[in-house]
């Protein structure tokens, strides 16, 4: 059938991805994989009587590429496919081991054509006189069946190999349109010979139930004495053996997921590990996990391999419960494998180390670790560029000196300051630059030390290069100052030239002074480059700002010019000073403004959407500490008149009247009454009648109670007019700097502490300068796009806010993996140049199939 004369049909997955198998090619006449198969078997009928591994020459199917050369060292055979197509075309299918695998490659088409051509000259009809249960022993054997010695004490990878067996052979028997069964047949004497179908020791006669089961007994059209025997094997199997009801109700479970109606259904998440991982190997999924088995997995890059090409394939497959069912086996070994594989790519790699430990925990597995993450960090992070990686891994791994490509992916191996300058400074000498490894994305992060010594070098790439940039060199006294020689050398010897350098301006002996304040707080800054320090200075925290900045870099074209901090550092743009721009992008004549939008724009840090006024029903605490903050608000809003927000003598007194007066509203006397008070009789305070009333309420915010906060309040009022504590309080936490940041853990309190409150004023005007900012960028004509961070971090309303920033509007995203492309997008519309990557995987279902076959039938 061609896809043209497909009318009104409806198919399931395997049947369309089967249809686009059998016509793809063939509408243009070129045969599969553009090989004359009917020139081949019209040259020369014999070969009907050869499958393919015969036809090839070869007594087995390899699992790795070979040549033409390692066929005939093999022992490899007379090949009629190499004596028709000749040793290029040969070698081609010899050198992608896809081609030899069931339902894949060259195989499948062969299979197909000489099915088809068989049928056409009625090739190998069996005659009357053949018997069923030699047709039946015959697909057995031709499936692998032979090799299956008879158990007198079977193990879990005796019946799984009998399970595959038996899967190949219904499949075959359902491809060629046989269905047929018996469980007797006459020997040469002529009697009639019943055989024990569901024999578990007999490898063949548990493969007649098997097959009886879940292939002649299936169907709706199924005679009602078929069914009733299909019952009679199964109850004669469970009751005969007991002990091994649970390996065989496994065997069934897995078979039955491969074939519905009498039609093969998509294939079973262990039938897709056993063919792709493991059948090749000679691997069961039942056997014990041991180290020969993880050698067999890893050998030859074949995991990596494997991961890469097929790892995909099982995302949304199976779930942390499938996990913990096949424990100490190989197949659960895999399974964990491909989870980890699979985490989403925005998962930090801190919460990343932590899964790849908890389900790989072995030690003597680490090379499968390191392999796994690597393929992990090629396909997750860089859109399958292996190329690009490729062209990075020889040198890293000689700067390293590492004798295995993994183990510059291994986060188990920390990788000292020292280690790392000293890989630079080897690359460096061989002739790499900086630009190299521009378009190389890393995963996120909170600490340096949890990367693993691959991606180390690469962010120490990226920072030098920033570093190297024209606002950064003037930022620290110019180029004498700060140039590649210098930023390799200690720690120490670049604090001794920028102190050495003459005539500094006053900001720069700031700068000195600070750079030398983080070298002496840190343990082991001896072993530290100057380019360490600089680092630890200029680019601070603010790591999700730098994500995105590599981000738009990697995917825009290399020579579009993106800068940091635009004006932070160098402050040269008058008309925006003192404001900067996160990360500003020039393009030909045109510059665009990419903002990263942080929770500390909308509120401060610790103080969550949920504490907001429009929530405050949710707690009465909270809905104090609003009370609170809009009462300060108003006064301050009434006195302030000068250009600079922060000024103490403005707002010290509006803060300490508003305490005083939320104090008197909570236990209904003014503060000093209660202080003295309680200096001539302990415990006066508590014996109030309002302050008893109160702990009745219950009145809580994150575990605090109403009580814990008159207790906060009174001391705060203690400290801020400088008065000796009573001495019940004298264990009191609260700064006598009444204005000191208090530890988050103690949400209550510092959701109701003064700090919190400046921090408001803080957020309040800053909102009023990113205002200006963005009315600024408007005024001339650069778009601005704003990135928040997901989705529970900020409200809606922060979210509506942005919108009025953004430049246009709608220009306000996420910085998640579903709106990263949204990102991109918007840069590709207002006309910045972004690379298009190939390898991008497809979002539709049609065209998956294509490119899976496409990737199939590649013989290069």
């Amino acid at each position: 059938m061609k896809i043209s004369e497909i009318r009104n049909n409806l198919f399931g997955l395997e049947d369309l991805k089967g249809l686009i198998n059998e016509n793809m090619f063939d509408e243009d006449g070129l045969g599969r994989a553009g090989l004359d198969w009917g020139g081949y078997f019209n040259s020369n009928p014999e070969r009907l009587k050869l499958n393919f591994l015969q036809a090839m020459g070869l007594p087995k199917a390899p699992t790795t590429p070979l040549s033409i050369e390692q066929f005939e060292s093999m022992g490899g055979g007379e090949s009629e496919i190499r004596k028709y197509f000749g040793d290029e075309q040969f070698a081609s299918i010899l050198s992608n081991p896809i081609n030899f695998i069931r339902d894949k490659g060259v195989k499948n088409t062969y299979d197909k054509r000489l099915k088809d051509y068989r049928k056409k000259l009625k090739i190998n009809q069996e005659p009357s006189k053949v018997q069923v249960l030699d047709i039946l022993r015959d697909l057995f054997n031709k499936n692998g069946g032979n090799s299956i010695a008879p158990q007198a004490e079977p193990n879990s990878e005796y019946f799984e190999r009998i399970m595959n067996v038996a899967r190949k052979a219904i499949m075959e028997a359902f491809s060629s349109g046989f269905k047929d069964f018996s469980e007797t047949y006459t020997n040469e004497s002529g009697v009639k010979i019943t055989v024990d179908v569901g024999n578990i020791y007999d490898p063949f006669l548990f493969f007649l139930y098997l097959y009886y089961k879940l292939y002649f007994s299936a169907g709706s059209g199924t005679a009602n004495y078929i069914r009733a025997k299909a019952e009679e094997y199964e109850n004669r199997v469970n009751s005969r053996y007991p002990e091994y009801a649970e390996i065989i109700a496994w065997v069934l479970k897995q078979l039955s997921g491969g074939k519905s109606n009498n039609e093969i259904a998509s294939e079973s998440l262990i039938q897709l590990v056993v063919e792709t991982f493991l059948e090749p190997l000679g691997l069961y999924f039942m056997s014990k996990m041991n180290a020969e088995a993880a050698q067999k997995i890893y050998d030859n890059g074949r995991l990596y391999d494997v991961l890469l090409n097929y790892g995909q394939t099982f995302r949304g497959k199976f779930n942390v419960k499938t996990l913990a069912k096949y424990k100490n086996t190989v197949g659960g070994f895999i399974l964990k494998v491909l989870y980890v594989f699979m985490m989403t790519p925005s998962a930090p790699i801190e919460e990343v180390k932590a899964l790849f430990w908890k389900y790989i925990p072995e030690k003597e597995y680490d090379f499968i670790r390191s392999c796994t993450y690597r393929a992990r960090f090629v396909a997750l992070y860089n859109n399958g560029r292996e190329n690009v990686i490729n062209k990075l891994i020889e040198p890293i791994l000689n700067a390293f000196k590492a004798s295995n490509v993994n183990d510059i992916f291994d986060f188990s191996r920390p990788v000292s300051k020292l280690a790392l300058r000293n890989a630079i400074l080897e690359t460096k000498r061989n002739g790499m630059a900086f630009s190299d490894f521009a378009n190389v994305e890393i995963p996120d992060f909170e600490d340096e030390d949890n990367l693993t010594p691959f991606e180390a070098f690469i962010l120490f790439t990226k920072q030098a290069t920033e570093l190297l940039s024209e606002n950064a060199v003037k930022y620290y006294g110019g180029s004498d100052i700060i140039n590649e020689e210098n930023l390799y050398r200690t720690a120490g010897e670049g604090l001794d030239i920028l102190n050495g350098a003459e005539n500094k301006p006053g900001d720069m002996k700031k700068r000195c002074q600070r750079l030398e304040d983080i070298y002496n707080d840190e343990e082991n800054a001896d072993e530290w480059t100057f380019y360490d320090l600089l680092a630890k200075d200029y680019f601070g925290g603010d790591k999700t700002q730098r994500a995105i900045y590599h981000f738009l870099r990697a995917n825009t074209n290399p020579e579009i010019k993106w800068i940091y901090e635009y004006n932070r550092k160098t402050q040269e743009d008058k008309e925006l000073n003192p404001k900067s721009i996160d990360i500003l992008c020039e393009y030909g004549s045109k510059k665009a403004a990419f903002e990263y939008q942080g929770e500390q724009h909308f509120r401060p840090q610790g103080v969550t959407p949920k504490d907001e006024i429009e929530n405050a029903e949710e707690s009465p605490n909270v809905k104090l500490f609003n009370s609170l903050k809009n009462e300060i608000f108003k006064e301050y809003l009434k006195q302030h008149k000068s250009g600079k927000w922060e000024v103490e003598e403005i707002y010290n007194p509006i803060f300490l009247e508003a305490y005083e007066n939320s104090f008197k509203e909570l236990v209904g006397l003014p503060f000093m009454d209660v202080y003295k008070g309680e200096m001539s009789r302990s415990g006066y305070l508590s014996s109030l009648p309002a302050y008893r009333n109160l702990i009745s309420e219950s009145a809580r915010d994150r575990q605090r109670d109403v009580t814990d906060i008159i207790r906060y309040t009174f001391c705060l009022l203690c400290r801020w007019y400088g008065l000796k504590l009573p001495a019940k309080f004298q264990n009191t936490t609260v700064s006598e700097n009444v204005f000191k940041r208090p530890k988050l853990k103690t949400d209550a309190v510092y959701l109701g502490s003064p700090w919190r409150f400046k921090q408001e004023l803080h957020v309040y005007f800053g909102k009023i300068s990113d205002k200006e900012k963005a009315d600024l960028i408007k005024k001339r004509g650069w778009a601005a796009a704003y990135i928040l961070p997901p989705e529970g971090r900020v409200s809606g309303a922060d979210f509506t806010f942005t919108k009025t920033l953004a430049n246009p509007s709608n220009a306000v995203f996420t910085w998640t993996d579903g709106d990263k492309q949204n990102i991109l997008n918007f840069a590709e519309e207002i006309g910045i140049p972004v690379i298009k990557r190939e390898e991008e995987r497809p979002t539709d279902l049609f065209e998956q199939i294509v490119k899976e076959i496409l990737r199939n039938y590649n013989l290069q």
